[in-house]
């Protein structure tokens, strides 16, 4: 099972690099140019599958804050994940963190719940345990602490020297393909623990039996 989790994880890393590499900015409603169609109607397929309808721009209210749907969508289209999933806990970083906990997103109890089965989903909290080791296509939940279950849902591509969980979010500031600062689909590093801005908070890592039998 850790293998299969192992390998689901690695194609979902290697899922959002291609997308990272695509270049998707986040258009503004008024974007009528051919890449702002293109990176509009891109977004669109990650909401509608998460049955938020179409993505109109991110001046648009209510504005889709999509970065869950993106994570979500990348395990479900690449990692095997059931996409029965995607329509109730992937629009937000609550709902993420009620889903790696099993609780249902309605109940307002912030603080995550700590699982003992082997098996389960995983929800760490990386303020306490920053030294927990983070495998590429993990789902890291940052925030600044406010609220508790975090601002920003982003994917691990990998680690750097000094610790920092190297990510790939959707709805995100940070680098572009060609190390240019845009808001999308973007790279950015975040360090676990406790400090000042934005760190990494919770990671999220699905069960073998959150895949479909046919991609395990």
């Amino acid at each position: 099972m850790t293998d299969a989790l192992t390998t689901a994880g690695e194609l979902v890393a290697a899922e959002v690099e291609r997308i990272w590499r695509d270049d998707i900015i986040d258009p503004a409603s008024t974007d009528t140019s051919p890449n702002g169609l293109r990176c509009r109607e891109f977004i669109s397929s990650i909401t509608q599958a998460c049955k938020w309808g179409p993505y109109l721009g991110n001046n648009i209210k209510p504005v889709a804050q999509w970065c869950g749907m993106f994570a979500f969508k990348a395990w479900a289209d690449a990692g095997g994940l059931d996409p029965k999933w995607l329509a109730h806990f992937s629009q937000s970083t609550y709902r993420i963190q009620c889903w790696a906990t099993y609780r249902p997103f309605n109940e307002h109890r912030n603080a995550s719940r700590p699982i003992a089965a082997a098996d389960a989903r995983l929800c760490v909290d990386l303020r306490s345990r920053s030294k927990f080791p983070v495998r590429r296509g993990d789902i890291v939940i940052v925030g600044d602490g406010h609220p508790p279950y975090g601002d920003h849902a982003t994917i691990a591509t990998g680690t750097d020297e000094l610790g920092g969980i190297i990510t790939i979010s959707g709805n995100g500031r940070g680098l572009d393909p060609t190390g240019n600062s845009q808001e999308g689909v973007v790279r950015k590093t975040f360090y676990p623990g406790l400090g000042v801005g934005y760190r990494a908070m919770y990671l999220v890592r699905p069960s073998f039996d959150d895949l479909l039998a046919e991609r395990n």
